[in-house]
Parts: structure tokens; C-alpha cells; sequence
């Protein structure tokens, strides 16, 4: 029974690490096929897909983080809190 427990314990620790790489990769492959097309636009010193992509990411996940400093975000973030994502279990 207690080798259950500390299977679970390190299941609640791995998953939310495994599915956050996992979103990171599909959104990687998503806003890659987005840049190939105007990877031909940009200058050859600019780094190839992979690299403009992360570069693209970091940047959304910067304008994200800047959103929920406002008042709005603050009011959005709540909201989603609130109503969906405390419905989920484990997650308060």
C-alpha cells in the first residue's frame, strides 16, 4: 500500500511537468509552420525556424504575462479560475 502512495506522489509531480512539455511542443510545431512562410522575408543573419519560433513563443508568453497585469487579465484570469479551472480536481 505504501509503495501506491509514493507511485501516486510521483505521478502528481511528473504529470503536470509532462503535459506542460507536451503544450510547449505542439504550440512550437504550431507557430513553426506560421513562421516558415515568412522565414524567405526575413534576413539570412536571422536564425533558422526553430530558433524565430522559440523566439516567437517567448514573446507571446511575455504579452500574456503583461495582459494579466492589467486590470482586465486580473478579471479574466479570475473568471477562468473560478469557473473552470477549480472544477478540476486537485487543482485548488
Amino acid at each position: 500500500m505504501k509503495s501506491l502512495k509514493v507511485i501516486l506522489a510521483g505521478l502528481l509531480v511528473l504529470a503536470p511537468i509532462f503535459l506542460t512539455g507536451l503544450l510547449v511542443a505542439k504550440g512550437f510545431e504550431a507557430v513553426a509552420g506560421v513562421v516558415k512562410p515568412l522565414r524567405a522575408l526575413l534576413p539570412h543573419w536571422i536564425p533558422n525556424e526553430e530558433a524565430l519560433s522559440l523566439l516567437v513563443l517567448l514573446m507571446l508568453c511575455f504579452l500574456v504575462g503583461l495582459a494579466l497585469r492589467t486590470g482586465l487579465g486580473k478579471w479574466i484570469q479570475q473568471t477562468l479560475e473560478s469557473n473552470l479551472l477549480r472544477r478540476i480536481p486537485g487543482y485548488t
